[in-house]
């Protein structure tokens, strides 16, 4: 399924898509729903190559949600990716629990899979009750290019770096390098930042009306 909005979709060689699967485990059901004859998770946000590219994974399209299908999702992957709590003038995400040195943490940078011969910068932005239990995580890649666009791209690290908003994929965590030898320099962000990958997030997923709709239910 297919969640980035159009503008991004015309402008970007990728496009952000969520997976519908035969079936998720108890701890990813208050992110999913049925929806056919499987299960659309909101938990496992995927960054893909667009038609017309030749390596793309997706073809014609086959089916659309309805209004009412495609609400229940927004309101999941807003509450996936706390984005409530992050944007709602108070942000305190969840926080560590447990061993962190085991399962990648919210607001980290961790280096992760290579990608075009290079060991991508990744923030994670999946909450961490879900990063410690369920082996996943979900990062958006960061990048030190120029970028004209602050709100899909905002900076972050006093400036050094960009996040890629739109790129936000999932990675089991024998992807991260979690040895802190290994972890990059600064390792971690601000809430400010986190804030701004926040924004981000929501326009390209077009979640503002959802996130309408939960600060006033």
């Amino acid at each position: 399924m297919v969640i980035s909005n159009d503008r991004w979709n015309a402008a970007m060689s990728q496009v952000a898509v969520l997976p519908l699967v035969a079936s998720v485990p108890p701890g990813e059901r208050d992110y999913a729903f049925g929806y056919r004859n499987g299960m659309l998770t909101a938990a496992r946000p995927l960054a893909v190559l667009a038609p017309p590219h030749p390596e793309s994974p997706l073809g014609p399209p086959i089916a659309s949600l309805t209004t009412a299908e495609l609400g229940t999702l927004e309101e999941l992957l807003c509450h996936f990716l706390q984005l409530p709590t992050l944007l709602g003038g108070v942000p305190t995400p969840s926080r560590p629990i447990g061993d962190a040195s085991a399962y990648p943490v919210w607001g980290d940078l961790y280096r992760g899979p290579v990608l075009g011969g290079e060991r991508k910068r990744f923030i994670v932005i999946s909450p961490n009750e879900w990063n410690r239990t369920s082996g996943l995580a979900v990062g958006v890649r960061t990048t030190t290019r120029l970028k004209i666009d602050d709100l899909w791209f905002p900076q972050i690290l006093n400036g050094e770096a960009r996040a890629c908003c739109g790129d936000a994929t999932t990675y089991g965590h024998s992807q991260w390098r979690l040895d802190r030898r290994e972890r990059p320099i600064p390792f971690t962000t601000t809430t400010r930042d986190m804030v701004a990958v926040g924004r981000g997030l929501a326009d390209v997923y077009d979640l503002d009306a959802a996130l309408e709709r939960l600060a006033s239910a």
